[in-house]
């Protein structure tokens, strides 16, 4: 079955609708985000912890190009190492069995249960617990950058905290959070590297939803939101891990395709935001 939409997609996206069509779900988008000029002077300004002007311009523009951004030296080491210190006590007080459960949709501080035994310990609203996580989530600058982004006003849904270590059993591969517009940040509270589980996106894969096709693979139908690696590769999308010090800050339209790197050795701790679309 041939339709309009299919005639505009590059050869290596017909062959792959020719091989899977009752598995895509096709819809055109209404209009591109892609608002701003490149070097666009009309911004708030913004310094970083070393009191340097941060590059809103630039930041802005990796998003929209990218599907995410990368910002260094947002806080100064003391904050990062304090948080740092105080998500491991945390840690430390789950593994005696002393941090309830709680989930994404309760307004409670605790522990995720449907990861027990992941390699994976998340708790949720974290910022009831550490005044860094509040802090980060309400940060002034990736807000904004947020809402440049989608142009319109975002609500902050949650914070977490997430520690992953070296696990038997694999993260989650390649997929999308969801259809709705998500944007989150993430601050990473050690050094990650190759080995302990970087943040991997597939540059560009946002503007699948940007422009013609909302939703390709079976990841962009209404119950499952994962891509197989098949699929991730024949895409054609540079994959990119984003590494980086403590401290650093990523920016993420979580529409692209993207997964946790697996950890080969070590641990990764992180700070991460969850904001939609809507009303303060």
């Amino acid at each position: 079955m041939m339709t309009e939409v299919h005639k505009l997609l590059p050869s290596k996206w017909r062959q792959i609708l020719n091989n899977n069509y009752q598995l895509f779900k096709w819809r055109l988008q209404k209009k591109d985000h892609r608002f701003l000029p490149r070097g666009s002077s009309n911004f708030k300004t913004f310094y970083n912890a070393k009191g340097k002007e941060i590059d809103t311009a630039k930041v802005l523009n990796d998003l929209l190009e990218n599907g995410f951004a990368v910002v260094t030296d947002l806080y100064p080491d003391t904050w990062v190492n304090s948080a740092y210190k105080k998500v491991m006590r945390y840690v430390g007080d789950y593994r005696k069995k002393k941090i309830p459960e709680s989930s994404l949709s309760q307004d409670k501080f605790g522990y995720d249960k449907n990861l027990l035994n992941t390699g994976i310990i998340r708790f949720y609203n974290v910022s009831r617990k550490i005044k860094e996580a509040g802090e980060f989530a309400n940060n002034e600058f990736l807000k904004y950058i947020g809402e440049l982004y989608y142009q319109k006003k975002l609500k902050l849904h949650t914070v977490i905290s997430q520690y992953n270590q070296v696990s038997k059993i694999p993260c989650r591969g390649y997929h999308v959070d969801s259809h709705v517009e998500e944007y989150k940040t993430f601050i990473y509270l050690n050094d990650v590297n190759k080995y302990n589980g970087p943040h991997t996106y597939l540059k560009g894969s946002h503007k699948l939803t940007d422009k013609l096709v909302s939703k390709l693979f079976r990841a962009y139908t209404a119950h499952n939101t994962d891509v197989s690696d098949e699929e991730a590769q024949a895409a054609g999308f540079e994959e990119v891990a984003i590494t980086g010090k403590k401290g650093t800050v990523l920016l993420i339209d979580t529409r692209g395709i993207h997964q946790g790197g697996t950890l080969l050795k070590g641990h990764r701790a992180v700070f991460n935001t969850y904001f939609y679309v809507g009303k303060e």
